[in-house]
């Protein structure tokens, strides 16, 4: 089977996904590989969290989309920031 990477990349050239969805794949890589950087589960990062284990689960597992309030409060706990890129133009805003 084709890895991730490879998967995303097919199911956008054929139309399966849209480049939405593969930016949020892309996010939830990103959160969940720098989980498993930091030697965390997901029930230890719940905990550091004061979060419910589930809530953790769904954001890797995309069974659904979270809020803000919950995306940055997981991005905080482990020491990520978000950088919005214009795709027009090479400025970068960054937001904590």
């Amino acid at each position: 089977m084709a890895n991730l990477k490879e998967f995303q990349k097919n199911a956008l050239e054929r139309g399966l996904i849209t480049t939405e969805q593969e930016d949020i794949l892309n996010f939830v890589k990103v959160i969940q590989e720098e989980r498993r950087r930091q030697n965390l589960t997901t029930r230890q990062l719940a905990d550091k969290l004061d979060m419910n284990h589930s809530q953790i689960s769904r954001l890797e597992n995309l069974d659904n989309i979270p809020n803000l309030t919950t995306v940055f409060k997981v991005m905080n706990g482990l020491g990520l920031s978000l950088q919005v890129v214009r795709k027009n133009e090479n400025k970068q805003v960054s937001e904590n």
